[in-house]
């Protein structure tokens, strides 16, 4: 599963420039030509809130969902698996694969550390050099190794 911006279409859409963009919004200069440039970079917590507030928008507005799981399968002809991408029903995670100190990253690459699981299914994360206090739900974290 991948979560990707679309705050380059969104900003399109809108018909301004993306130094308008940073300046309505008012978020970091480096964060909001990272989110128009990047597709992959996540918006933080806080940085969503600006965008959606100052433009009005929902959070589906600016992000799309791409699942991208693989599976392996056997070849046609038999003689070796392939591995290909499939539309799968996924259980979110459980609060007991995670733990406090734990290392996760999040659909965008973000690395950081599980500071306090919740009880609604979501773990307060520290991101590394990104944002602190960070809310997010559990189906959305994987574990680093």
């Amino acid at each position: 599963m991948v979560m990707r911006n679309r705050v380059k279409q969104f900003v399109d859409a809108q018909g301004i420039t993306v130094y308008q963009f940073w300046k309505d919004t008012g978020i970091s200069r480096t964060t909001a030509y990272a989110l128009y440039n990047q597709p992959e970079q996540y918006p933080g917590r806080d940085v969503m809130d600006a965008i959606c507030t100052r433009y009005r928008v929902q959070p589906s507005e600016l992000l799309e969902w791409i699942n991208d799981e693989v599976t392996i399968t056997q070849s046609p002809d038999g003689d070796r698996p392939t591995r290909s991408r499939r539309s799968a029903e996924t259980k979110p995670n459980s609060k007991a694969e995670f733990q406090p100190g734990q290392m996760v990253k999040n659909p965008a690459g973000w690395r950081g550390w599980i500071t306090k699981l919740l009880d609604d299914g979501k773990a307060v994360v520290d991101w590394e050099g990104q944002i602190n206090g960070d809310v997010i739900p559990l189906h959305l974290l994987r574990a680093c190794e």
